[in-house]
């Protein structure tokens, strides 16, 4: 059975929450429903922005790609967007092959995706 352990926290800018998912594992067939539950919860609570750290993640089933694209169409649907981080070289590597790289915003750490979700804020 595979182990992934999925941490959630909260920053606030703006008046704003923020969500940080940081994924530690695999994301497979036997885990991506977790990584969806998660997601979705985020999602009906109207927590429309979201940052999802990669650093840990040892791999991407192309279920949790489909999880990852839904959720992204969800909080840009509802105003916000969806950013990844420290995305390992390996899953950059997938994401570039599967046009993913285009859709999605990829930042170096959490940081910079706060960041760049204050500037937009600032932008409204």
């Amino acid at each position: 059975m595979s182990d992934l352990s999925i941490n959630i926290s909260y920053r606030a800018i703006d008046k704003t929450k923020v969500a940080l998912i940081d994924c530690d594992g695999p994301l497979d067939s036997e885990t991506f429903f977790e990584f969806e539950k998660i997601l979705d919860k985020e999602i009906n609570e109207q927590n429309y922005r979201i940052i999802i750290n990669m650093e840990h993640l040892s791999y991407v089933s192309s279920a949790s790609l489909g999880v990852l694209m839904g959720a992204l169409q969800q909080v840009r649907d509802g105003g916000g967007d969806l950013k990844v981080t420290n995305v390992t070289p390996k899953i950059k590597n997938l994401f570039d092959m599967l046009g993913f790289s285009r859709l999605l915003n990829i930042y170096d750490t959490d940081e910079l995706a706060l960041k760049a979700f204050a500037a937009e804020a600032k932008k409204l």
